[in-house]
Order: structure tokens, then sequence, then C-alpha cells
């Protein structure tokens, strides 16, 4: 071979691993977004939704003479971090002459959903509507969140024993739920 292709075929061999370079570092790029989307992804749909950022949640329980057990559970911003930043999105909609941008909550359809769901969490966790329970009554409000009601089994001697007549839990997430 002459000097001019053994040249000519070294630049191309170059070319060619160089090109490989960049696309292997493309593909380890590429690799390590679609690591941090997923996870991303699964932190986010892996987080159950308890109560929003600042809300204590409290469960009031009560047994009756007739063995009937009734409960209140609670989500509430002692803070009013809530309402404030709803006034603030309301100001800056009026400053730009438009609606209130983000997430909507018409009817509080979404925030009735995350007190089900929450209330049905808390009642698994404390063991006391063994078989579900009947909605008594609700109240959705920007600072407090409420459900009251009945669950549908009897209260047996190891309720009374454990609940006693009138009790609030606490429902700290780190811990078991204690009296």
């Amino acid at each position: 071979m002459r000097q001019a292709e053994k040249a000519r075929i070294g630049s191309v061999l170059k070319a060619m691993h160089q090109i490989k370079q960049r696309k292997k570092r493309r593909r380890i790029i590429i690799g390590i977004g679609l690591l941090l989307s997923l996870a991303g992804l699964l932190v986010g749909c892996n987080t159950v939704e308890r109560a929003q950022a600042g809300m204590i949640e409290s469960l009031e329980v009560e047994i009756r003479p007739n063995d009937s057990k009734l409960f209140v559970y609670r989500m509430e911003d002692p803070t009013g971090a809530r309402a404030h930043e709803a006034q603030v999105q309301r100001m800056r909609a009026q400053r730009r002459g438009g609606q209130v941008t983000g997430p909507r909550d018409r009817g509080g359809v979404r925030s009735y959903r995350l007190l089900r769901a929450n209330t049905q969490r808390a009642l698994l966790s404390t063991g006391f509507c063994r078989d579900g329970y009947l909605e008594l009554d609700r109240r959705i409000s920007i600072n407090v969140l409420w459900l009251r009601g009945e669950c549908r089994d009897g209260a047996t001697d190891e309720d009374r024993e454990r609940f006693g007549d009138l009790t609030t839990l606490d429902l700290t997430p780190e811990t078991e739920p204690k009296r």
C-alpha cells in the first residue's frame, strides 16, 4: 500500500472512531436524561397524596352506648398559608386582567377526593372502621377539610378497650396511630 492510502485509511478510521465516541456520549446523555425523568415520575407517582403541605391531620373517634362508632377526620391549615396563596393568585390574575392560572379545584372535587382518600387511609391505619363507613357530613373550605362518618361495623369490647368512648388519635406519619 502506498503511504497516501495508508494516511487516508488512518484518517477514515480516526473519523469513524470519533463518530462512535459521539454516538456513545449521546446515548449516555439520553440514558441519564431518561433515568432522571423516570426517577422524577416514580417519585411523583409513588407519593401518596396525604394532607397537603402544612396541613395537620386528626381523627376523633367516638363509641356510643348503642355500639355505633362515629368519627370526624380533619385536615386543617393552622397558619392560613393556603388561603394566603389563593389570595396571591387572585391578585396576580387581576393584574394580568385574566383568570387565576394553575390547577383548579372546581366545586372542591380534588379536595373532596383527597379528603375521602385520606379518611380511608386513616381509618385503615387505625383499624377503627373494619367494614367501611357511611359519610354523614363534610366541609371543604380553603383552610379546613373534614368528614364526619359512621362505621358500618358495631363496636366490640376490644374497640372499647382500644379507643375508649371518645378519643383523638395521633396521625403522625412517622409513627403508628396512638391514643
